[in-house]
């Protein structure tokens, strides 16, 4: 089964709220907001319908870094983590908080991270070679909307409404601890949604309301010299929401998941040349409704949700996923 062929296939019973590619590029997983879990096979032509405890939006995917498992989170606080060799049910995590936003496994193959949204405002460390035992909680003053591990997974970036915190992990206590909280209010109604360290660890962007992108420096976390960092781009209005950003794999490009409250006018998703200091290179059509619903695979493909719209009721219609 190519690439191509299951991009194209349509999810009509139900709404892509979440897509994972694994590093290897064999599998992609998918998550929708009617339980549904389904994972494709792009070498062998399989598809699997994954039998799980979900019960609501399935928001949060990820693949370990050796791809031997991939986690899902649900509404219902429940982590499930499935064995990619034969997509068994390893073990439930109940996370006993307000719904699960965001997974990201550590690079190392230590940790998995789980971000809780609404009220509960924590991110859990589960270790993944002690049964994935809960190993730290790390609060935070806002519902956290994305978490990114830092290519070398000493550093863990946290999005809160409009803070930023960025925890280091003590190497010798092994203890997580915050080492910035950068404080992100530009103007009113304007919160963080997403975040993405670079591939080299150099640069941490991160997406907001208002169609606003921001890119830090990760040596004094000050905002780069770059024409992204001063809105003038012409989607920077109070409707837009850059709920993804991401960048490939080789570093070459920054991808902005946009998503308009009010019209689908505006959904698109956006790249930026990272080598021409994050020059606008173009937009595709797109709908990017959260900080999980973009991924690149391993040879840089990227795989994106996609709305077709009832145009008389604005309802959705069909979902797909589509490749670039």
């Amino acid at each position: 089964m190519s690439l191509k062929k299951i991009i194209s296939q349509r999810e009509d019973v139900a709404k892509v709220d979440s897509i994972a590619c694994s590093n290897n590029g064999k599998y992609i997983a998918i998550g929708t907001d009617k339980t549904i879990l389904r994972v494709f096979d792009t070498e062998e032509n399989k598809t699997f319908d994954l039998s799980n405890h979900h019960k609501g939006n399935i928001w949060a995917l990820a693949f370990s870094h050796d791809d031997r498992f991939l986690a899902s989170g649900c509404w219902n606080n429940v982590i499930q983590i499935w064995s990619t060799h034969d997509w068994k049910n390893i073990i439930d995590i109940n996370d006993n908080s307000f719904g699960i936003r965001s997974l990201k496994f550590s690079k190392d193959g230590i940790y998995l991270a789980s971000g809780s949204g609404s009220y509960a405002a924590i991110v859990k460390l589960w270790l993944i070679h002690n049964n994935w035992a809960c190993s730290e909680t790390l609060d935070h003053p806002y519902s956290v909307g994305d978490i990114s591990f830092s290519s070398n997974s000493r550093q863990l970036a946290v999005c809160c409404d409009t803070n930023i915190r960025i925890w280091s992990k003590n190497i010798n206590t092994l203890r997580w601890h915050i080492e910035q909280s950068i404080e992100c209010s530009m103007k009113e109604d304007i919160y963080c949604c997403s975040l993405s360290f670079s591939p080299d660890d150099s640069v941490l962007v991160s997406g907001f309301t208002g169609g606003i992108v921001r890119i830090w420096s990760t040596k004094d976390w000050n905002l780069i010299e770059s024409p992204i960092n001063f809105d003038i781009n012409p989607v920077c209005n109070v409707h837009n929401i850059f709920s993804a950003v991401l960048f490939s794999p080789d570093g070459r490009f920054l991808v902005g998941g946009l998503f308009s409250k009010y019209t689908t006018d505006d959904d698109n998703v956006i790249i930026w040349l990272v080598d021409k200091n994050y020059e606008y290179m173009r937009a595709f059509d797109g709908f990017v409704s959260n900080a999980n619903s973009i991924a690149f695979d391993c040879n840089n493909n990227l795989v994106t949700t996609y709305r077709n719209w009832n145009k008389y009721d604005k309802i959705n219609s069909a979902t797909s996923i589509r490749t670039y």
